[in-house]
């Protein structure tokens, strides 16, 4: 065949060249042509009857090497995916690996985020109404928990997909999968139990050699693969790796951040103290605590962990390396101490974190970061299986939000997961106070979060009144000493001292503390650290909408502009009504031209009139609750003072 296309290829090209030659490319009479390829077929056929078969195909051969097809591997039909729900989660589970593809929270409410922060096929579309809190965050393996170095097998080209694992047992709120590598005598098999009290999956994992050897692996566990984030951008701060120890009186060790891209915290040793480590963002935490781990021959599911084995050193076994993830079995020829924490079996496990970042340069680009575990025996090497026996390995995987419905019906421990930014352990207290104030404004019929805000304010305002009272009164009694002071630093300007008694004297004769115009702001400061801490961790206003604000944890995004980079510039409202209402009380409230006759306190006080902007671009990308409430003190504050002023009969400068 290859042969008769080259013979005819050749007589039509002479052909069409002697045509070209005679006659125009206009003028080309297309039936010629037709004529001249029946010709030719003709002669290539004559050709071909006295061609044989045998030379042409090894000529053919000859002339071109054999090109071997690919194989192309059938990937397994993973299936739909298996669903475990109970009133506070919904956990899916696929056939790919055993593995998690979403673990979602109920009630969590959906939010719309602007379309600067989507890429082009996410605007429009709104998150699922159950939040997956553990969903599809990294880019190329969007699965949780994943295992690996357990000799599973693969599939698809380069072990990209994991081994189908098959249903033997399911009901709503369990369900166990098995797989059997052809390749070797072990039998796997993986139960899933959601707790009914809680939005936690109990997971085992079954590894019974079949066989008439000895089997070892080094067992990796990859239990949690990213953790939900609104806005990544706006949530890097919040960003924890923190590992729990001591149980309800131990404490919550904080890590500085998920980790950059493809670095990793610190690997740390589980023992009898580990409580557990947690991936968390602003508003959902995903929590893995390892719960035990056995080998024996009467080892089920149904078996009780046995009691803590004495360290011993692991049988020499050969390894079985492999697992989508994993590298080759082995390990550390080291003897450190074995960890027997949950389980009978001396064996150690360390844990710790790797960064990567979902979405890569995209417009709402988040860091993340996944929980790797790793096994092995007591002395380091992997852990051995005799023939006959299996080996078990359990953990918990739980998910939450930070709503107070949810941090219920976790521990004490796990509860201090709420806070885990360094000020909130200096504010704590106020912080609480000041949250439950408005939640509990907020619940009043009618009121709701937005208005919840307003009222918090008031009562805040409301509060500090008398402070304000005497800042302002004091402000005012330091004006009208501004002639007096001015004559006493004329007078004594070569005698320090004389000049600093005289000035003391005459402070205390008309009852002036020049510290009292500082009082509120020393006040006001812890209030407002942990006003900060309130709106930006109370995650009821989560999603809550309050007249032109989608969201009272957002910054208010009236209309995109541009982007600097990957800074957005938009036009948010609040922000710009806390600077002009703040201006316009401070413009309308000017210090006499010499402050007491001091010319620095006088420039002090020129230069604070413009505080007001600096705070108004700390305030720009801020939670919006937070802005509404500085901006709402501002106005109150303006009226305030326009009534202290009318009170004392004389001007003063607000504090804010």
């Amino acid at each position: 065949m290859r042969l008769q296309n080259w013979l005819l290829l050749v007589v039509l090209l002479a052909f069409t060249a002697s045509v070209t030659a005679e006659d125009s490319p206009v003028g080309v009479d297309v039936q010629p042509i037709s004529e001249a390829v029946e010709v030719a077929e003709e002669a290539v056929a004559e050709v071909v009857e006295n061609v044989d078969p045998a030379e042409a195909e090894a000529e053919a051969e000859a002339e071109e090497p054999a090109v071997e097809e690919p194989v192309k591997v059938e990937l397994p039909n993973y299936g739909d995916p298996i669903i475990l729900e109970n009133e506070h989660g919904i956990v899916e589970i696929t056939n790919e690996q055993a593995a998690i593809r979403r673990f979602r929270l109920n009630g969590t409410k959906p939010i719309f985020l602007p379309d600067h922060y989507l890429k082009p096929e996410e605007k429009g579309v709104s998150l699922e109404e159950n939040l997956a809190v553990m969903g599809k965050h990294h880019p190329v393996g969007p699965l949780h928990n994943w295992l690996a170095n357990l000799g599973l097998g693969t599939a698809g080209e380069n072990g990209s997909r994991g081994a189908r694992w098959e249903i033997v047992e399911q009901s709503k709120t369990s369900v166990t999968l098995e797989h059997v590598n052809g390749e070797t005598p072990v039998r796997y098999a993986m139960r899933y139990t959601l707790r009914p009290d809680r939005a936690t999956v109990d997971v085992a994992l079954l590894v019974k050699n079949e066989g008439d050897e000895a089997v070892a692996y080094n067992p990796v566990v990859y239990p949690v693969n990213g953790v939900h984030q609104d806005v990544g951008s706006n949530e890097s701060y919040y960003l924890t790796v923190a590992e729990h120890r001591g149980g309800e009186n131990g404490d919550l060790v904080r890590r500085d951040g998920f980790p950059g891209p493809r670095a990793s915290t610190d690997v740390s040793e589980v023992d009898a103290s580990f409580d557990y480590l947690a991936l968390k963002s602003r508003f959902f935490a995903a929590i893995w605590e390892p719960t035990g781990l056995d080998v024996g021959s009467d080892v089920s599911f149904a078996s009780a962990v046995q009691a803590e084995a004495a360290p011993a050193q692991a049988e020499a076994a050969p390894a079985v390396g492999g697992g989508p993830g994993g590298g080759p079995a082995g390990g550390s020829t080291s003897t450190p101490t074995a960890i027997v924490a949950g389980g009978g079996k001396p064996h150690i496990l360390r844990v710790q974190a790797t960064g990567y970042e979902q979405d890569p340069a995209g417009p709402n680009t988040k860091r993340q970061a996944f929980i790797v575990a790793r096994y092995s025996g007591a002395n380091g090497n992997p852990i051995a299986i005799p023939a006959g026996e299996s080996l078990r390995i359990s953990w918990a995987i739980t998910v939450t939000s930070m709503r107070s419905e949810d941090l219920e019906t976790l521990t004490v421990a796990e509860q201090r997961l709420e806070y885990t930014d360094g000020f909130h352990r200096f504010f704590r207290v106020l912080s609480d106070i000041l949250a439950w104030m408005l939640l509990a404004l907020a619940s009043i019929p009618g009121v709701g979060y937005g208005l919840g805000v307003i009222l918090l304010t008031i009562l805040i305002k409301a509060a500090l009144h008398r402070t304000t009272f005497k800042q302002q009164k004091s402000m005012l009694g330091m004006q009208k000493l501004g002639p007096e002071l001015k004559r006493i630093q004329e007078q004594y300007k070569s005698d320090p001292q004389a000049r600093n008694a005289k000035t003391m004297e005459l402070w205390k004769k008309h009852g002036v503390n020049p510290l009292g115009g500082c009082l509120p702001i020393f006040i006001q400061m812890p209030i407002f650290i942990a006003l900060y801490q309130a709106f930006s961790h109370v995650a009821e206003l989560r999603g809550e909408s309050f007249l032109w604000i989608d969201d009272l944890t957002l910054p208010d995004q009236i209309v995109y502009l541009f982007s600097i980079g990957s800074f957005n510039v938009t036009l948010n409202i609040l922000p710009i009504l806390y600077i002009i209402i703040s201006l316009f009380m401070t413009f309308s409230n000017k210090p006499p031209e010499n402050n007491g006759g001091n010319e620095q306190a006088a420039q002090m006080m020129k230069m604070m009139r413009w505080m007001p902007v600096m705070f108004g671009f700390i305030f720009y990308n801020m939670p919006s609750g937070l802005v509404l409430y500085f901006t709402m003190s501002a106005l109150i504050s303006t009226l305030e003072l326009k009534y202290i002023r009318k009170k004392l009969g004389g001007t003063g400068t607000p504090v804010m």
